[in-house]
């Protein structure tokens, strides 16, 4: 957890800064931009093979995220779960987590989160502010 917190120290950009290879015109909306740019495999930073480890760490860093956003408006943190299967690793766990601001008209998981089937999900929400208009 120790390498996700650090992650979370070291502040939040306003503007885009990743590669300038992705532009808002490859994506439907900035909410889906910013889910892109926004988010960690937190596998890349837990010891493969704890699953429960991983879900923990996860979440974790999901509740970190939370508290570090609350003051700048409301966004949704998401934290999602699955089996992978690859070719070189059959039954992969993977946990993302990803955020975005919440703006009117703009969603980038679906609404009923019992339609993903093959994943385990989970959003928080930061209670402050209000909905950006687009």
């Amino acid at each position: 957890m120790q390498i996700l917190l650090k992650r979370t120290d070291v502040g939040f950009l306003q503007k885009c800064r990743c590669d300038p290879k992705y532009t808002l015109a490859e994506f439907p909306d900035r909410t889906g931009l910013e889910c892109f740019v926004n988010h960690i495999h937190v596998e890349d930073y837990v010891e493969e093979g704890y699953p429960v480890v991983l879900q923990e760490q996860g979440f974790l860093y999901a509740k970190a995220l939370q508290r570090i956003l609350e003051p700048h408006g409301s966004f949704y943190i998401i934290v999602s779960m699955r089996d992978t299967d690859f070719d070189d690793k059959p039954n992969f766990l993977t946990c993302t987590v990803r955020f975005h601001k919440v703006r009117v008209g703009e969603f980038w998981l679906a609404e009923d989160l019992e339609t993903y089937h093959h994943d385990a999900m989970l959003l928080l929400v930061t209670a402050s502010g209000t909905p950006e208009s687009t």
